[in-house]
């Protein structure tokens, strides 16, 4: 492996390259280019903070992303259509995710999902003991699970 330095855009980049590929970073470390032998490339943008705000690679993806003032990911969008977006509590705890496919997440205190919602109308629910271990869920199409017997029951 070889390590080197060149100036990009008035900026001090290293670059390694091996026998298989080449990769640079900025000077936080960031990983922010990317080429292997076959011609894949792969080019990233930070902020300030460090957080990838943009991603490009040559197979014609790309995707941005938005945090909020305490660096937690809050939303990200592909040059697909594809969007998904994050909401937290004053700590800083994930509590609901969804996507514009009609998913939906939500998330209780400790960070276990309790709550889940498909497009097509499933819904899925979990109850959890104080050391955080799943002890009771159940679902729209009838099913009762208690994780102490792993017995699933349809329900009545």
């Amino acid at each position: 492996m070889k390590f080197t330095y060149e100036i990009e855009n008035g900026k001090m980049v290293k670059v390694m390259t091996d026998a298989y590929w080449v990769k640079k970073f900025d000077e936080n470390g960031n990983e922010i280019y990317f080429k292997d032998n076959d011609g894949y490339e792969e080019w990233r943008e930070f902020d300030a903070n460090c957080n990838m705000v943009h991603d490009k690679n040559s197979d014609g993806f790309e995707c941005w992303y938005e945090y909020d003032s305490n660096n937690h990911k809050i939303y990200f969008k592909n040059n697909n259509g594809w969007e998904k977006w994050w909401e937290y509590d004053s700590k800083g705890n994930e509590i609901h995710f969804k996507d514009n496919d009609g998913y939906e997440e939500w998330y209780d205190s400790n960070g276990n999902m309790n709550h889940s919602r498909c497009n097509n109308g499933y819904e899925y629910w979990a109850e959890y003991d104080s050391k955080g271990k799943e002890i009771h869920t159940w679902d729209t199409d009838g099913y009762e699970w208690f994780c102490d017997d792993y017995e699933a029951r349809k329900a009545c």
